[in-house]
């Protein structure tokens, strides 16, 4: 019993970190000791071991999402400022042991930069959920399925990219199970068959794709730029960032 108690709490700590943008899903594995084992069990179709902290994350995403989405609506600068400060604090992790900047590395940030700028261009918390796409929906679960199991990779932080991290936490808070059935979906796929993919790419163009990452960090930050600046916010700023890079920003 205590072992199940063990692995659902796990799960929901898991399950958190999914939702929160700058802490991996991969960090969180390696925190909990996980990392290698699940991810040679998850390449073998191997699930049966780990539905006590499927289980927990799924309690997780749901309890961190609805919480989140309650704060986007009504606390909206201190929700952003904290949201941009988890996602600052998570360039650590990306550049964690990469080689110097140089003309090339710089170039490629500065693409993930300008792709990221120019496609997050709707503040978080303004957007009217609803009307996205089931093709959308599934690539966005994919893409950050894929993402959130490198160490250093948030999926959440994908989302915020695409302009649907809002979206899915209204989604959770209303239970709109068409919608996060669809996003479930691409979500395993991307577990199951992205991953291996960008962990190939990541693995052979390390230094490259972390540029290109840190790129798109800073650019997606547009998106959860506050409205206003006090002292409030300030604070709920460095309480995210000191949060990943203490705990998160590790590999």
């Amino acid at each position: 019993m205590n072992a199940l108690l063990s692995s659902i709490l796990k799960g929901v700590i898991l399950g958190i970190a999914i939702v929160l943008p700058g802490i991996s899903g991969g960090t969180a594995f390696l925190i909990l000791g996980l990392y290698e084992k699940i991810i040679r069990d998850l390449s073998k179709i191997n699930l049966k071991p780990y539905w006590p902290l499927f289980c927990g994350a799924f309690a997780g995403i749901f309890i961190s999402g609805i919480l989140f989405s309650i704060l986007l609506a009504s606390y909206r600068n201190l929700t952003s400022a904290f949201l941009m400060g988890l996602l600052f604090a998570s360039l650590k992790a990306v550049f964690n042991g990469r080689p110097r900047p140089d003309a090339g590395r710089l170039l490629v940030m500065a693409a993930g930069f300008l792709a990221a700028f120019s496609l997050a261009n709707e503040p978080l918390g303004f957007s009217i959920a609803g009307n996205i796409s089931p093709a959308i929906l599934m690539l966005g679960g994919a893409l950050a399925g894929g993402t959130m199991l490198i160490p250093g990779g948030s999926g959440s932080a994908v989302l915020i990219l695409m302009g649907i991290y809002d979206d899915m936490l209204f989604y959770l808070q209303e239970f709109a199970l068409g919608n996060l059935i669809i996003f479930g979906a691409g979500s395993a796929l991307g577990i199951f068959l992205f991953a291996r993919l960008l962990d190939k790419l990541y693995s052979q163009y390390r230094a490259l794709m972390s540029y290109f990452f840190a790129g798109l960090i800073i650019g997606s930050v547009r998106v959860l730029w506050p409205s206003s600046f006090n002292i409030p916010v300030v604070f709920a700023f460095l309480a995210g960032f000191i949060l990943v890079w203490k705990w998160g920003g590790d590999r």
